[in-house]
């Protein structure tokens, strides 16, 4: 890439693959589960309206488990409900927001390293050269939450993005990844890109294997 500003751009679901190597192989990538314990919860005409700013009554809601409309009535004790999400493929570029040379060790064929020195633009190049191929929206870039893919309901939303989110283990936490992502509209299939941005090597500069 440094030479020639030939890249190459993955996808979430790709790194799906296990034939990649350990540290960038995940099945998981881009999945995640969350749950909420309804320990119980009485609902009817009667007290509809009340019900309205109970933790229970909004995540059968939130989760999408059911719509609770005004006249039905609702029963539960003692139950676990559960959202799993699965995010829809979009591109996907690793970094790490820490230089180190275990990345050498992390990535058994890697013999130099590139620092991105203006990302603003080297982030534009690329997502100039992505939209001549599909109608792409950059999504910014963001830090690697590692946790555990099934997490409780934190009664609001759906919690950490799934796209960005490891298992919280050495070969992957060692990374301190950053992921710049882009989507597309749904159902749209993508599939690892090559690209090449001409003007790439003016926002990075090489840092050699020693």
């Amino acid at each position: 890439m440094h030479l020639y500003g030939y890249i190459r751009i993955g996808t979430l679901h790709d790194f799906r693959r296990t034939e990649y190597a350990e540290g960038i192989s995940d099945p998981q990538e881009g999945k995640k589960s969350v749950n909420h314990k309804i320990e119980k919860l009485v609902v009817g005409p009667s007290n509809w309206y009340a019900q309205q700013n109970n933790p229970d009554f909004q995540a059968l809601s939130k989760l999408g488990i059911m719509e609770v409309h005004l006249g039905a009535h609702v029963i539960m004790y003692g139950t676990n409900i559960q959202r799993t999400i699965d995010s829809e493929d979009c591109f996907i570029y690793c970094l790490s927001h820490k230089f180190t040379t275990d990345m050498y060790r992390l990535f058994g064929d890697a013999d130099i390293c590139l620092e991105i020195t203006d990302p603003d633009n080297f982030f534009a190049c690329i997502t100039h050269e992505l939209k001549k191929i599909h109608p792409i929206n950059f999504s910014g870039v963001s830090k690697v939450s590692y946790q555990k893919r099934n997490e409780k309901w934190n009664g609001s939303d759906l919690g950490s993005d799934p796209i960005l989110i490891k298992e919280d283990i050495p070969c992957y936490r060692d990374q301190k990844e950053l992921r710049a992502v882009w989507k597309t509209p749904p159902g749209i299939h993508i599939g690892v890109e090559f690209i090449i941005c001409k003007d790439l090597y003016k926002y990075f500069k090489v840092h050699s294997k020693k």
